[in-house]
């Protein structure tokens, strides 16, 4: 069963976090471990990076993962010597946390640190790390996007899916692994995959997008064929990618009750320069990791699978220019087969003629 999408258009709205407390703890796609068990190491701080602007209350913080962790302690300031504490909690299981509204203040500066738990230790807490909430500022990034058709039957997929793992679980592959944002279509290169069967329409909407897209492992890097997989090549595409500041913006405040499954994202666009681009379609796509699956090719493991597009397959029309904005609300039931605590939500703008994908943003359902 597909997700139940109700569309409207609307200015821009802050949505509150439907949740009786003050976060949302998150599964961590990181897999940055640490080889002993003897001891508690320090932890590495991934996200929010330091000294970055961020535009929303619902900060997402990221985290190393820690071997044999029963919890984790946050703590977040207004000052670093840590005087002035505005969270500080240790009742987190999984290295993710996306605070919901009534923590932080916009207009203002914080630190932050983690410390790890075990059911021997506790480690020292981390150097701290600063960010600034500015919700009125609008700041474009670096991510890039990058799409893969594969099969469950495709042998040749299986190399180029590994690459794609190791990005995934931010091994280090590019200079800056949680800038790439991954979505891998299942195509009808072979019959009785799985995960084209779960939603054939909007696989095929991909799929017919990009001239077929059944040549698998076929990968496009913001909408661009990456010619045929070879990791260096592959990689050396996407570092190349990061050097460029997109001209837009895509910033987000999101809803999601885990015990309805009801949700709604509201997506803003911002035009920041540029001349004006007159295709313009933003995507909104769900994807689901850690699916378990025993292959015909041997894979067991599928990540970053697409599951569903909350926008019309086509993508929604989006009219604006330098210095402009335009804002989206989509409203969403997840389908029960899929586990929210392993989505992502992906949002995406694109030329529908030159493919060109000129900025992408994504979250973590939950």
């Amino acid at each position: 069963m597909k997700i139940m999408k109700k569309i409207r258009i609307i200015a821009l709205l802050v949505l509150t976090v439907v949740s009786a407390s003050l976060f949302t703890s998150c599964e961590s796609n990181d897999a940055t471990t640490y080889p002993t068990q003897n001891s508690t190491p320090p932890l590495t701080l991934l996200l929010p990076l330091n000294n970055s602007t961020v535009n929303t209350l619902t900060v997402q913080f990221d985290w190393a993962d820690l071997p044999l962790a029963i919890g984790y302690g946050l703590q977040i300031s207004t000052d670093a010597a840590f005087t002035n504490v505005v969270f500080d909690t240790s009742g987190f299981s999984t290295s993710a946390v996306a605070l919901n509204p009534g923590v932080l203040s916009d207009s203002s500066s914080y630190y932050w640190r983690v410390r790890g738990i075990t059911s021997s230790d506790t480690a020292d807490w981390t150097a701290s790390s600063s960010f600034n909430v500015q919700t009125n500022v609008v700041s474009a990034n670096n991510k890039v996007l990058v799409e893969m058709f594969t099969n469950t039957s495709c042998v040749p997929c299986v190399a180029a899916n590994t690459y794609l793992d190791r990005i995934h679980n931010l091994q280090g592959v590019t200079n800056n692994d949680a800038e790439v944002v991954l979505i891998r279509i299942h195509s009808t290169l072979y019959p009785n995959d799985p995960f084209y069967l779960f939603n054939t329409t909007d696989n095929d909407f991909r799929q017919n997008y990009y001239n077929g897209g059944i040549f698998n492992p076929q990968a496009f890097l913001n909408g661009s064929f990456m010619n045929n997989y070879n990791a260096n090549a592959w990689t050396n595409l996407i570092n190349t990618n990061f050097g460029t500041l997109t001209s837009y913006a895509i910033s987000f405040n999101k809803r999601y009750n885990p015990g309805t499954r009801d949700g709604s994202v509201n997506v803003t666009i911002n035009q920041i320069t540029g001349t004006q681009v007159g295709d313009l379609v933003l995507h909104v796509a769900v994807t689901e990791s850690e699916l378990m699956y025993n292959a015909p090719n041997g894979e067991t493991e599928f990540n970053n699978v697409l599951r569903d597009l909350v926008t019309p397959g086509n993508g929604e029309p989006v009219n604006v220019s330098a210095g402009g904005s335009t804002s989206f609300t989509y409203n969403f039931n997840l389908n029960t087969q899929i586990d929210d605590n392993h989505t992502d939500v992906i949002m995406f703008l694109q030329s529908v003629g030159t493919k060109k994908v000129y900025a992408v943003e994504n979250f973590k359902l939950r």
